[in-house]
């Protein structure tokens, strides 16, 4: 026996008691009358006990809630050992309390109001947990093992196996079943379900007997577990954690990355939001440019745009704008799902698109992706470019000159004001490229898209190409980093054979309500 403080919360003070056995002995009738002899002298009127068991591989689970136990109270006591005792026999496939090595009886002393007010709620529960389950009976079966009995006629199949025709439930029902089951040894079976019309297996399930005076046992059908006595069900416990699991993933063989890079200048207009002017696209070889003043108007830009990009040539390109997905992809998609002839497959998380697939063409076979690459490489295409040594560095471009009648300027160059976090000397420097007063805002802000999307082209193929060269995986397949990081998780560093539970639903949501963090990005040195 250990005995520890272990906390203090509020007005209670809890200790545990650790209790060895042998291994998969679990005799809660003996751990727990002990329990109670051994410390009755620590005890006050009322406590509040919790089980706990371990493992062999030092794991621990946990048997039901708090319960509360009036010391002198003898059918309390009883009633716990009822309780743990009911709570291992339902335990599923992921606890082995046949290779428990301890258990820990966490208790503290508690007054009687909160006793009465416990009692109440185990009480309670209990009550309802049997009121509410009546009608909730598992495919409409007897609730009890005595199989022969379900029907009219009874088969032999092998020694173990038994079919049994004409069921007495069905007599009313315009369904028509018969059972076969199979008696693996004393407390489990493992019944089918077929149906007399087609022969097809409907339904599987398997029966664990608890007590076989009480006719007592756990009918366990797909993720729910039945806990059945005397002809009642008392309780129902559906599994929450996931039948799928995360595995390991095969390295890539080769290196694939077909990508293209646009990129979107705009400027603030009288009513102070963002209007689009310029837009370039780059695709390793080529750069193409479309510019505001030769279309007549924004909506023949983007249709021009998107009728060169929706052809054979960019099929399965990967298509990057960098820091989109609040304003560049929103405002493409409009233009997207009314281009015609075109399917628009977006993936949103959090209010941004991760990744927008768009098919196009007879049959819509070809497709092309549009990412925001800041969800893969987050950080500023200037920090990004000097990072990655390439060769196309950001230029510099007076945004705050630019509005809708200058479009077409040609002269001087905007004073420094019009710059954002530029020095004198840079200034000057870039002044002097245009002693003759040439300066055209269309050809610089041409010159300075097309440059970014060669910045950003450069950028994620040596990114892609180091990441390819360390982990063998292939960033064409992973639009944001925690999806690059998991990948490569997968693929290089989980065991083959080894499965991680894949975690959804309501026991996701609940974890991460509690969750703060999930930062990903990456260092360059």
């Amino acid at each position: 026996m250990n005995m520890k403080k272990i906390n203090k919360l509020k007005k209670y003070t809890f200790h545990n008691e650790e209790y060895p056995i042998e291994k998969g002995n679990l005799d809660f009738s003996t751990l727990v009358n002990k329990f109670i002899t051994e410390n009755r002298k620590y005890f006050k009127n009322y406590i509040s006990v919790i089980c706990q068991v371990r493992e062999s591989d030092n794991t621990h689970f946990t048997l039901g809630d708090r319960f509360p136990i009036e010391v002198a109270n003898d059918n309390d006591i009883r009633d716990y050992i009822d309780y743990i005792s009911n709570k291992v026999a339902l335990l599923d496939g992921r606890y082995h309390p046949d290779q428990a090595l301890s258990v820990y009886l966490n208790y503290t002393n508690i007054d009687q109001g909160d006793y009465i007010l416990n009692q109440n709620i185990i009480r309670l529960s209990n009550y309802k947990l049997e009121v509410d389950f009546t009608e909730d009976v598992p495919l409409e079966l007897p609730l009890n093992t005595e199989y022969l009995n379900w029907g009219s006629v009874t088969e032999w199949v092998s020694s173990s196996v038994a079919k049994v025709n004409d069921l007495t439930v069905d007599a009313t029902k315009t369904i028509s079943r018969y059972v076969e089951v199979t008696f693996r040894d004393k407390i489990n079976r493992s019944v089918k379900v077929f149906s007399n019309v087609s022969g097809l297996d409907i339904a599987r399930f398997t029966d664990k007997v608890v007590n076989q005076l009480k006719d007592e046992f756990v009918r366990k059908v797909e993720d729910r577990s039945y806990h059945i006595k005397d002809n009642k069900l008392f309780f129902v416990f559906e599994r929450i954690f996931p039948k799928d699991f995360i595995t390991s993933l095969k390295p890539n063989k080769k290196f694939s990355l077909d990508l293209m890079t646009l990129d979107v200048e705009t400027y603030l207009d009288e009513n102070n939001k963002m209007s689009l002017y310029c837009i370039s696209i780059y695709d390793g070889e080529k750069a193409k440019s479309f510019y505001l003043t030769n279309y007549y108007n924004i909506d023949s830009l983007i249709k021009d745009l998107l009728s060169t990009i929706f052809s054979r040539k960019y099929s399965g390109k990967n298509i990057y704008i960098h820091n989109s997905s609040e304003f560049d992809l929103v405002f493409l998609m409009k233009y997207l799902v009314s281009y015609g002839s075109t399917k628009v497959e977006p993936v949103i998380k959090d209010g941004k698109f991760i990744n927008i697939d768009v098919r196009f063409g007879p049959h819509y076979l070809y497709k092309v992706s549009f990412r925001d690459s800041i969800l893969l490489l987050p950080g500023s295409l200037a920090k990004l470019s000097k990072a990655f040594n390439v060769d196309n560095i950001k230029d510099l471009f007076p945004h705050k000159f630019v509005t809708k009648d200058n479009l077409n300027l040609v002269g001087a160059v905007p004073s420094i004001e019009f710059f954002s976090g530029l020095s004198v000397s840079e200034y000057d420097s870039y002044k002097s490229r245009f002693l003759n007063n040439d300066w055209s805002l269309k050809a610089e802000a041409i010159k300075y898209c097309e440059l970014d999307c060669k910045s950003l082209y450069e950028v994620i193929m040596n990114f892609s190409n180091h990441i390819f060269k360390e982990f063998k995986i292939n960033t064409s397949t992973t639009p944001t980093l925690p999806s690059a990081a998991f990948k490569i998780f997968r693929s290089n560093f989980i065991p083959t054979g080894f499965k991680i539970p894949a975690i959804t639903g309501k026991i996701f949501d609940d974890l991460n309500e509690a969750f703060y963090g999930g930062a990903c990005w990456y260092v360059c040195s």
